[in-house]
């Protein structure tokens, strides 16, 4: 998993992250003691770095 950016809005905040699944995001949120309320799958397109591939 590799974070990407945070951003805060008011009392909430959402974070990006790479991840292979949604599982792994709510695992290690809940290690640190972070509520996940919505975990959203993103499109690879709009990264500088895509060509096409799959990242994870």
């Amino acid at each position: 998993m590799q974070w990407i950016q945070s951003h805060e809005t008011g009392d909430k905040a959402c974070c990006v992250y790479i991840a292979s699944d949604e599982a792994i995001i709510r695992q290690q949120a809940g290690q640190g003691g972070f509520p996940v309320i919505t975990a959203s799958a993103k499109s690879n397109r709009d990264r500088p770095d895509y060509r096409g591939q799959l990242t994870e």
